[in-house]
């Protein structure tokens, strides 16, 4: 049987490196290779700091110009109810209310555009329903 002793300077211990000097890990090592050895590593560490402040300020003006814009800030104001909608309901639940008394009534209307002699015969659950004008 042959004795096998460790030998600290075999082939491994002579090994050349790939790249000569230290190596960098990560995005700076991948910005150090596209460049081909131009930029060196703190000129790389600047680069991606500079991205990374141009990235965040970008992302915060886009969210900040989406959850805070005036658009979704105002007040949504309902549009106008339309009269041949609302004729037939009217018509069938209050008989009592005529057809000349609905003629007053404008094409498209609000709560305060209701004449006082249609708001006396209807329910106020009712009245309540009707958008007031903005």
């Amino acid at each position: 049987m042959t004795e096998t002793q460790f030998n600290p300077y075999g082939e491994e211990f002579n090994r050349n490196q790939d790249i000569p000097g230290r190596q960098s890990a990560g995005l700076v090592g991948f910005l150090i290779k596209i460049s081909g050895g131009i930029i060196k590593e703190r000129s790389a560490n600047n680069i991606l700091i500079v991205i990374t402040v141009v990235s965040f300020t970008l992302s915060a003006i886009i969210f900040s110009s989406i959850f805070f814009s005036q658009k979704n800030t105002e007040k949504f104001t309902p549009p106008p109810i339309s009269k041949k909608y609302v004729l037939p309901g009217i018509k069938q639940e209050f008989p009592e209310i005529t057809d000349k008394m609905l003629e007053k009534l404008p094409e498209d209307f609000y709560r305060e555009d209701i004449p006082s002699d249609i708001v006396n015969k209807l329910p106020q659950e009712v009245i309540n329903s009707i958008p007031p004008r903005p």
